[in-house]
């Protein structure tokens, strides 16, 4: 059993299927949706009839506030690399990912972060051999050659290393495994590759901004 972190924009046709099958086919410990104030009271509103086991509700503007100080106004304005397709409300979903685990205090060593649109028909087998696995969804021959680019320059540059890669599939995820651990190092060495005292966020943007942007599982 696995606690499972969703974003979620909009509450719309595919929420409740998502929602549903999670909770049917991993029988996760706790689901926390992370989403708007108003997308919330939807939420609450529906889920009184919908099978959800375990759901708990979190206010995306206001997420990183306590911890940091840090509204999702305030976190959107530093980002100034607009890309088609990656805007800053997309770029916000990616930190929520990465720093779901500074928030959640109830959150476990091993989580599984979920897309919001990704309907989970034939369950994938989360662990497998003893190993938690994940899926290669997009074909890297399809994608913006510019937005990987720009991912793995970061990569380079930031982190230092030569990233993995997959001859035939990016490392978008839909559904990513995430360690608590490696967390902490990745957000280690965005403050050491600054040599800065501020929070890994404003220097992960700072990276972004430099970059273009970034792919938050492939940067794990």
């Amino acid at each position: 059993m696995y606690q499972f972190v969703i974003p979620i924009h909009h509450v719309n046709w595919s929420t409740r299927a998502v929602l549903e099958g999670i909770s049917n086919k991993y029988n996760p410990k706790h689901i926390y949706v992370i989403t708007s104030e108003n997308e919330i009271k939807i939420l609450k509103d529906k889920c009184k009839f919908w099978k959800i086991k375990n759901l708990i509700l979190l206010d995306e503007d206001n997420f990183f506030l306590k911890k940091y100080n840090l509204t999702k106004k305030d976190i959107v304005s530093k980002i100034t690399q607009n890309k088609p397709n990656y805007t800053p409300g997309w770029l916000y979903q990616q930190i929520i990912k990465l720093g779901a685990n500074d928030v959640i205090d109830q959150l476990e060593d091993v989580f599984v972060v979920w897309d919001s649109d990704l309907l989970p028909v034939k369950s994938w087998p989360i662990l497998d051999e003893n190993q938690e696995k994940f899926a290669l969804l997009q074909d890297k021959f399809y994608g913006n050659r510019d937005i990987l680019n720009s991912w793995k320059n970061l990569i380079v540059n930031v982190l230092e290393i030569n990233p993995v890669e997959d001859e035939r599939g990016t490392f978008t995820s839909h559904h990513m495994v995430f360690k608590k651990k490696y967390l902490q190092s990745l957000k280690l060495k965005f403050k050491d590759h600054f040599k800065s005292d501020q929070n890994w966020i404003e220097l992960i943007i700072k990276a972004a901004n430099i970059y273009g942007s970034f792919g938050e599982y492939w940067t794990y």
